[in-house]
Order: C-alpha cells, then sequence, then structure tokens
C-alpha cells in the first residue's frame, strides 16, 4: 500500500510540475495574448464612457521588443534564437524593462519623458504603461505577485 501510494504521488507530483513549466517563447506568446486581452477590455470601457480608446493590441514592434527583453543571443543560423532562462529574470526587472518602451498609451509631450517637459507630462503614459505590463503578469500568474520572484517562480505557483 505504502509503495502505491508513494507512487501515485511522485506520478501526480512530476505531472503537476510539467503542467506548470513554461519555455521563454510560450511565455511570450502567453504574456502578448494577456496584454492584448487587457487593452481589449480597457478599450471597451472607455468606449462606453465616450473617452478615446488606446492601441486595440500590441504592434508587431511592442510585440518584438517584449520578445528582445529575452533575447540572449542570435546565432549565425537562420531564425535561430536563444532566450534567457525565465529563472534569470524578477518581475520588477520585466515590469521595469517592458513597460519603459511599450508605448502603448499616448503622451502628451512628443519629445517622450527625455526632458523635463517630458518628465511632467509623459509620466502618465509611462505609468498606465507600467500598471498594464504588471496587471497582464499578474492574470498571467493567476495571483498577486512580489516584484523579486522570478519569471519561473511567478508561473509555478
Amino acid at each position: 500500500m505504502k509503495t502505491f501510494l508513494v507512487g501515485f504521488f511522485l506520478i501526480f507530483g512530476l505531472q503537476a510540475n510539467a503542467a506548470t513549466t513554461m519555455s521563454t517563447a510560450e511565455f511570450i506568446a502567453h504574456y502578448v495574448q494577456k496584454v492584448n486581452d487587457r487593452l481589449e477590455t480597457i478599450n471597451t470601457e472607455r468606449a462606453l464612457e465616450g473617452s478615446r480608446t488606446y492601441c486595440a493590441q500590441l504592434s508587431d514592434e511592442q510585440m518584438s521588443e517584449i520578445e528582445n527583453l529575452f533575447v540572449t543571443n542570435t546565432t549565425g543560423k537562420a531564425n535561430q534564437i536563444v532566450y534567457r532562462d525565465l529563472s534569470h529574470i524578477t518581475a520588477g526587472q520585466f515590469i521595469a524593462d517592458a513597460s519603459e518602451n511599450l508605448g502603448c498609451f499616448p503622451t502628451s509631450w512628443l519629445p517622450g519623458r527625455s526632458s523635463i517637459g517630458g518628465f511632467f507630462f509623459g509620466t502618465k503614459a509611462y505609468v498606465m504603461d507600467n500598471l498594464l505590463v504588471r496587471k497582464s503578469l499578474e492574470d498571467l500568474a493567476g495571483r498577486p505577485f512580489d516584484d523579486s520572484e522570478t519569471l519561473s517562480q511567478l508561473l509555478t505557483r
């Protein structure tokens, strides 16, 4: 009976672990989908309020920016990309890097945040981009998280 129970829990544990493991490429695809879902919700709510809507979904350029956060090396072979492991990236690092150049929300100061005017007038857009990145990551994790957690920890709890 003990052998059966040990075997059962071992098999069940391995299946549960396998189900929660996600590659970096899968993470990127799922994360982009969560961002697009959240953008759709935001735009629907804003349209009902009669407010201006934002980008409907991430552009190819924005998706490339997110993917490039994970690229460690491109080899000489065609279309072969080497990604950083999710266990080496904290949620806080990802949020800071991803929201820096996301640009889903319009800035009222065209030069961006590089000048003092951009700092004051572009802060709202940056904060909204940051919140979009954070909330989409929370949607993917299915729970609130701490910025010090790695992305792999975030996805396996």
